[in-house]
């Protein structure tokens, strides 16, 4: 094989195997349920939450900055409860153990050509938002009114996998998502017969944000890997043949 040819190889294995840079992305969304699975235990997850808008692609990958009605699906679940309550009043913050899962899946276009971003939490808390009055409704004893954010840092190893090419996140990241009544107004969560709880969330928001840099996976670099391989052993081979005398035709 020619010399060109195996460093032509090698340098396009070397492009491939080049982590994108560093993106700091944002996945807007709206509606949904959050749901506590009990009122002093359990989990805090979001479901049905449509996505609305993605931005902050750089790259090979702007084109997936887009903003729409419906774009996808976020979701996510926390892991159980380690202090506080999974209705926190003003002025307190509930936090949760490592665990749980946080998930956006874009189907913008059928899905044709879209992402998954999957990623679990190293720790998160779910608190009143500053300046709000989380109360316990006058006469009740299973309803609440109020505001709440919900902060979580999601591990190194979330995962962005773009038509079957999965890249890695090899720092954390954090997302925050607020819940809120329509317009702004305060949320009304409501403790039901079972115990669970649930946030009729209307109007609530999610931010990808900490900076982080995606890598391909082994099998990306191990390609990288066969290119180098290959010019040494070309390189060897001439210098076999140079000191035998030996002579060959290149294909």
């Amino acid at each position: 094989m020619k010399l060109w040819k195996v460093l032509l190889f090698a340098l396009f294995a070397m492009c491939v195997s080049l982590p994108l840079p560093a993106q700091n992305i944002t996945f807007s969304n709206t509606d949904g349920m959050f749901n506590g699975t009990g009122l002093s235990s359990g989990d805090l997850g979001l479901s049905s939450s449509a996505l609305t808008g993605v931005s902050g692609f750089m790259g090979d990958l702007f084109g997936y900055n887009t903003t729409g009605s419906d774009l996808g699906t976020l979701s996510f679940t926390s892991g159980p409860l380690m202090s506080g309550t999974m209705v926190p009043l003003a002025g307190q913050t509930s936090t949760f153990g490592p665990g749980g899962t946080f998930k956006v899946v874009d189907t913008y276009n059928g899905g044709y050509g879209g992402f998954t971003f999957k990623g679990v939490f190293s720790a998160s808390e779910w608190a009143c938002e500053i300046g709000i009055n989380c109360h316990q409704v006058s006469g009740t004893t299973n309803e609440w009114k109020g505001e709440w954010v919900f902060q979580g840092t999601l591990a190194a190893g979330t995962t962005l996998t773009i038509d079957g090419q999965k890249f890695t996140a090899s720092t954390p990241g954090t997302i925050q998502i607020t819940a809120s009544g329509p317009g702004g107004a305060l949320e009304t969560v409501t403790e039901n017969k079972n115990g669970s709880i649930s946030f009729a969330d209307a109007g609530g928001t999610t931010r990808f944000g900490g900076q982080f840099q995606i890598s391909p996976e082994p099998g990306t670099l191990a390609l990288f890997g066969t290119g180098l391989v290959a010019v040494g052993m070309l390189r060897n081979g001439k210098r076999f043949r140079r000191l035998t005398g030996s002579t060959s035709v290149d294909s």
